[in-house]
């Protein structure tokens, strides 16, 4: 469903093409970054993963599960957790495709109030302030 929304927009919009490389290797740039210097116990990915994981193994969230924030993510993270499995590698490979995700609509939202130049100025500062991608 993604990759269709992905490809249409880069078929109606070939102008957009370089734009759409920066974004890419800003991301790849980000997640190199995260993945190799970063330390994982500055982040909440062993929350995340655990009441994913748990969620995934039947228990139920504020029920079984104590938390503070909001159910959506932890629901969406196990049907990925059930569908490839258990695993800290595969929780940051999502993650980082997630956030891929939250990036292109903001990229176009942006595009219709300013102009390309500015939009693609707010997805550089939105990957330079957080310490990755991934904590979009």
């Amino acid at each position: 469903m993604a990759y269709k929304y992905i490809i249409n927009e880069i078929k109606n919009n070939k102008k957009d093409i370089v734009y759409w490389i920066i974004i890419l290797v800003l991301f790849l740039l980000s997640y190199y970054k995260f993945a190799f210097y970063m330390h994982y116990e500055l982040s909440d990915f062993g929350r995340e993963l655990y009441i994913s994981s748990e969620i995934a193994n039947g228990k139920v969230l504020y029920k079984d599960l104590f938390n503070i924030y909001a159910p959506m993510s932890y629901y969406f993270n196990s049907l990925f957790i059930k569908i490839f499995g258990n695993s800290f590698n595969m929780f940051f490979l999502i993650s980082a495709f997630l956030s891929v995700m939250i990036l292109i609509p903001f990229y176009n939202i942006a595009k219709k109030y300013v102009n390309k130049e500015i939009a693609l100025s707010s997805i550089i500062l939105i990957l330079a302030i957080s310490n990755s991608v991934i904590f979009i």
